[in-house]
């Protein structure tokens, strides 16, 4: 009897052991204690290619996964073989020549344009709970012609302003050659731009706020039809003639 007690309760052991998951018995080897999970570090050249700018900043647009990777250079950084013009003279200030739009999510990417421009400020709406038509569109400040022909990209230029979508699309100039922007200001009642140029009115190919005849525009962001002039003809005469009478130095 007892034979068969101990025969039973062995078969009993065997049928529980066949039934359960087998527990993986743990290597207590130190140097095998977690799983490795080996990469391949090392890129094809093919695949990547290094950028040839100096330095580039990532600013991301809003919630949609667009970015945008401004791409920057130096002067001494100018292909010397070019000898048209260069990026402010021999200073060594970084300048931003050109716009990467990346969209984070899907890969898509662009350049904001194949034009030789030199962007001094760009400026991007936060979105909001209450959104403009500043909302939709990007604005940027550009230098983009050597138009006093002194062989560099400069202030001394001129500045433009530029409009794209919020995806780096569509870039486009608003202000004309031949006008100097000081600065633009968003007006939500509106939705337009106020805008303050120079115009070279004397024409020794420089902006001064003292000698060139200064400018108010209005830019309509709904209906984009161009500059509209602030100022009536009534209006300028009555502003011009009040600083003759009141303001202007008599000879003595």
């Amino acid at each position: 009897m007892k034979q068969l007690f101990v025969a039973t309760f062995a078969s009993l052991l065997l049928a529980c052991s066949n039934g359960r998951e087998e527990t993986p018995v743990e290597n207590n080897n130190n140097n095998n204690t977690a799983t490795e999970i080996v990469t391949d570090t090392e890129v094809s050249s093919a695949e990547v290619i290094p950028v040839a700018t100096n330095n580039w900043s990532i600013d991301e647009i809003d919630s949609s996964g667009w970015m945008m990777m401004k791409l920057y250079l130096n002067g001494s950084s100018v292909d010397k073989s070019d000898s048209k013009i260069s990026l402010y003279g021999s200073r060594e200030t970084s300048v931003c020549w050109n716009i990467l739009f990346y969209n984070s999510r899907t890969g898509e990417q662009h350049l904001l344009t194949d034009q030789r421009i030199i962007l001094t400020a760009t400026e991007a709406k936060a979105a909001s709970d209450y959104p403009t038509a500043l909302d939709s569109v990007i604005l940027y400040q550009c230098i983009t012609d050597d138009l006093n022909k002194d062989g560099q990209y400069d202030d001394n230029d001129g500045a433009s302003l530029f409009i794209s979508d919020r995806t780096g699309k569509h870039f486009r100039r608003i202000t004309p050659k031949g006008l100097h922007l000081n600065h633009w200001q968003y007006i939500e009642a509106s939705n337009s731009l106020l805008l303050t140029c120079l115009r070279d009115s004397n024409k020794d190919l420089q902006y001064k706020q003292a000698e060139d005849e200064r400018l108010l525009f209005q830019w309509s962001l709904t209906r984009q039809d161009g500059l509209k002039p602030v100022l009536s003809k009534t209006s300028q005469q009555q502003i011009n003639a009040l600083i003759k009478q009141h303001w202007t130095v008599k000879q003595q």
